[in-house]
């Protein structure tokens, strides 16, 4: 364990690898609260990381998505930032999951979205980009649950859309 967490300088650049898991050790390491809690979150503890993050101040910008990422998951109203804000269509998403971290995907599903998801089981290495989506459009973000390193589809971040 200890070569994954050595991986990040921070729980801040866990989080921003998508490596949720060792951001969640790093910010317990570091003491830092809301870090902590946004792991905690993007590793489908979505209600014991929204009641954390509502009782303290929240530092950074991006917390704020992740909130209402997280409310949205509950089935709230809550549009996240990623929305198409035009009616004429609804929200593309692909949403990537590991086995344990598949509470994450919304059931049933919230709002104008169409949502594709995919759960991978234990060491299982999603298919690329273009296998997943085929001829479809490209989404209009891809959330990642606990995927990241080889398991991340492979160019995933050449499609041009927020990878959270």
């Amino acid at each position: 364990m200890e070569t994954a967490l050595d991986a990040h300088d921070s729980a801040t650049a866990a989080l921003d690898a998508g490596d949720y898991y060792s951001a969640f050790e790093l910010a317990r390491r570091e003491r830092a609260a809301e870090p902590e809690a946004v792991a905690l979150l993007m590793c489908g503890w979505v209600e014991r990381a929204l009641a954390g993050l509502e009782n303290q101040k929240i530092e950074h910008e991006a917390t704020h998505s992740y909130m209402a990422f997280g409310r949205w998951c509950l089935g709230e109203n809550t549009a996240p930032a990623f929305a198409v804000p035009d009616g004429n269509r609804k929200t593309r998403l692909l949403l990537i999951a590991g086995n344990h971290t598949q509470r994450g995907i919304p059931n049933p599903l919230p709002g104008d979205f169409d949502i594709r998801s995919i759960v991978l089981v234990r060491d299982e290495i999603a298919p690329p980009a273009a296998d997943i989506i085929g001829t479809d459009p490209p989404p209009d973000a891809v959330i990642l649950f606990d995927v990241y390193g080889p398991r991340v589809p492979e160019c995933i971040f050449d499609l041009g859309v927020p990878v959270i």
